[in-house]
């Protein structure tokens, strides 16, 4: 009796412990489907730039280069709202799979931005996005155009035009050598003769900023323009506005439509470098004539570039040595910013930044050659024009890589233009990067569409 007592207990005990583990092994069971579950709801991104659309997919490209397909329908994305280079950022659940049909995902939400590829200053807000026009054109273009279209190229003492045919450059900067000992017919038809070599009318710019930097009027008008500090000094900012519409319109009478100008610089004392060059010495007043300037120079279409961002304070002529300027930050924002400011209000078209190491914002690099000085310039200072590189040939720039490794330096910094005399080797060193995946293609894409959309507002496009 004893043992049958025995054994009774002994199988309920292994009833009760088989129990207890399919109990266990359920609520194992339920907690790892509430861990997927967890997972699968988790909401992740995808973030590219549209460039391909057909009637049922649209292609993304995300900053790696890496292209996505998109089912239209699946995403709940209508194709004919869109155009190449929006910005599409989707939320979703699943798998993402690189390089084919987006099929095992679910879709939460979508959002569609345009390039924006100049500041609204100005008031016109339809000049705030990449039009359609443009978009259409940057989509049709080849790599190689894409790329010689970043450069301001110096242009050459001979076959100007042979190069143009070989490069379809974004533009050409004129020097005091190409005005010199010319007839103004002669320089006419030299510049009518390169925008007949290129598909894509190009910027003629040259530097005449009045006083000692006067390539054209030193050459072919009776009196050289004046400097800023000298116009002032005679009438006032009246006279300025005056000044800087005459020159304007003397520029555009031989092709040329861009002045490398105003000089929004702000000299520490006049012992400085550039004090000649500058307004002067107050950061106020230079601002009100910064603004005054690229107003009267955009009522008439001529393209303006405001320098030397971030700015050039006290420092040495940097077209022979590197040059370190070292104050503080506050300084530069409080002081030599505010004329970048009152540029970009007035609806400045272009940035050029200078070959200056900035020991405040990047103790390692030339400004020109820095990512921290155009996320300043995009994110605190809200600028979405062409940021221009300063001559990547100059000496100061060589000291940072061969011509190639400078050039692509220069792009990664978040240039759009790079001003050069050597525009053959800097574009065969992008072509190859681009091509190694080095170069972001979507940063490549909203360059170019800001440089185009720069010649549309100039009336060139």
């Amino acid at each position: 009796m004893k043992e049958r007592n025995n054994n009774f207990i002994t199988h309920k005990i292994i009833i009760i412990i088989v129990l207890l583990g399919l109990i266990m092994g359920a609520l194992v069971y339920q907690l790892r489907l509430a861990g997927e579950g967890e997972t699968t709801i988790t909401a992740k991104e995808l973030k590219g730039q549209i460039v391909d659309i057909t009637h049922e997919t649209i292609s993304l490209r995300d900053d790696n280069n890496i292209v996505y397909t998109v089912d239209c329908q699946k995403a709940k994305i209508k194709g004919d709202e869109l155009q190449y280079g929006n910005l599409v950022t989707i939320k979703y659940t699943g798998k993402l799979e690189q390089t084919t049909a987006i099929q095992a995902i679910d879709v939460l939400g979508l959002n569609v931005q345009a390039v924006q590829v100049r500041n609204g200053g100005t008031g016109n807000t339809d000049a705030t996005i990449a039009s359609h026009k443009i978009a259409v054109m940057v989509e049709k273009m080849t790599l190689e155009q894409k790329i010689a279209q970043l450069f301001l190229a110096r242009c050459p003492e001979s076959q100007a035009v042979e190069l143009l045919s070989q490069y379809q450059l974004g533009g050409y900067m004129l020097y005091n050598r190409d005005f010199h000992n010319r007839t103004r017919e002669e320089v006419i038809e030299n510049i009518q003769s390169y925008q007949k070599a290129v598909t894509i009318p190009m910027l003629i710019a040259v530097d005449e900023e009045g006083g000692t930097v006067v390539r054209v009027s030193n050459n072919l008008r009776s009196n050289k323009f004046r400097s800023p500090q000298d116009v002032f000094k005679a009438g006032g900012m009246d006279a300025i506005i005056s000044d800087a519409t005459e020159k304007s319109e003397f520029l555009k009478e031989f092709g040329i439509n861009v002045n490398i100008g105003p000089v929004a610089d702000v000299a520490m004392s006049k012992d400085d470098f550039i004090y000649q060059r500058s307004f002067g010495t107050d950061p106020n007043e230079t601002a009100e004539f910064v603004k005054n300037v690229v107003k009267a120079m955009n009522d008439i279409k001529m393209g303006s570039v405001l320098k030397h961002f971030p700015g050039y304070g006290n420092v040495a002529d940097n077209h022979t040595a590197i040059c370190h300027d070292s104050r503080d930050y506050d300084s530069l924002v409080n002081n030599d910013f505010l004329p970048f400011k009152a540029g970009i209000s007035a609806g400045a078209n272009s940035i050029l930044i200078s070959h200056i190491v900035v020991d405040s914002i990047d103790d390692q690099n030339l400004a020109s050659l820095s990512p921290r000085v155009s996320k300043i310039l995009r994110d605190d200072l809200n600028y979405h024009g062409v940021i221009i590189a300063d001559d990547i040939s100059m000496a100061s720039a060589k000291a940072f890589g061969s011509e190639g490794e400078v050039a692509l330096k220069a792009i990664k910094a978040g240039n759009d233009l790079i001003m050069t005399s050597n525009p053959q080797e800097h574009i065969s060193a992008l072509i190859a990067a681009a091509k190694n995946d080095e170069i972001c293609l979507n940063s490549l894409d909203r360059s170019v569409m800001r440089i185009l959309t720069w010649k549309s507002q100039l009336g060139i496009l």
